[in-house]
């Protein structure tokens, strides 16, 4: 997208599946312990947490309403920012993509309801504490 200078994309192997604004990344070890939840945005800014809770929101609210089914990836994700890379072997990405709307990948076989929760819940706990 034009007008940034950073980029934050999710890829499968070298398939680019998402140009993301923002995203969160939920492993699956953050169903016991959520410091391993990750939230990263294009532009940092102090709007950012903001931005990470109503995503973080809007995703478990719209599964429970039965909007959408998160997409089923094979194979790990990798998270790239600036030409940083992390790897995700297990776990859901939610991400708003470039264009405004709401992308959710996975690679685990767990319950997608309960990474969704955690996510709500580590944003919601998140922003309230550090506002």
């Amino acid at each position: 997208m034009k007008g940034y200078d950073v980029t934050l994309e999710i890829y499968n192997g070298n398939r680019l599946l998402a140009d993301c604004a923002c995203v969160i990344i939920v492993p699956e070890p953050a169903l016991t312990e959520p410091g391993h939840i990750r939230c990263k945005a294009r532009e940092q800014t102090g709007q950012s947490k903001h931005e990470f809770h109503a995503l973080g929101q809007m995703a478990l609210y719209q599964y429970e309403d039965g909007d959408y089914t998160p997409g089923q990836i094979n194979g790990k994700l990798q998270i790239v920012k600036a030409g940083e890379s992390m790897i995700l072997e297990k776990g859901m990405v939610i991400c708003r993509t470039a264009a405004g709307n709401l992308t959710v990948l996975s690679n685990s076989s767990g319950n997608p309801r309960k990474l969704l929760e955690a996510a709500n819940r580590y944003c919601t706990r998140w922003v309230r504490l550090d506002i």
